[in-house]
């Protein structure tokens, strides 16, 4: 939720186009430098990365999305895994897949 210039609450995903120009205006202005160390975290993210380094394996956001893979009791955790386990095959081998919003 963001807040917007008549103060009304608005999910982002619901904005018009004017609204969310309107929105982006109100971010500090970043030189081309600060564009391009921020468009480098956004790329190097564990969630948008490409390939897994060992440098990327320490960082604390990927830290914590291994540990939030092994939240819940036992049977919960040995499903999920399971489940994506035969979900990726299901896409390598058929090429198809019943979460792909999931999908890493």
């Amino acid at each position: 939720m963001v807040q917007a210039h008549d103060n009304a609450q608005l999910d982002l995903e619901d904005m018009t186009d004017d609204q969310f120009g309107a929105f982006r205006k109100s971010f500090p202005k970043l030189t081309p430098e600060e564009e391009e160390k921020e468009m480098e975290e956004w790329i190097n993210h564990p969630l948008n990365c490409k390939e897994l380094t060992p440098q990327m394996l320490e960082r604390p956001e990927f830290q914590a999305l291994i540990a939030m893979s092994h939240e819940g009791t036992p049977a919960e955790v040995q499903n999920n895994f399971k489940n994506h386990a035969f979900d990726q095959l299901g896409r390598l081998l058929l090429k198809r897949s019943k979460n792909e919003e999931k999908d890493f």
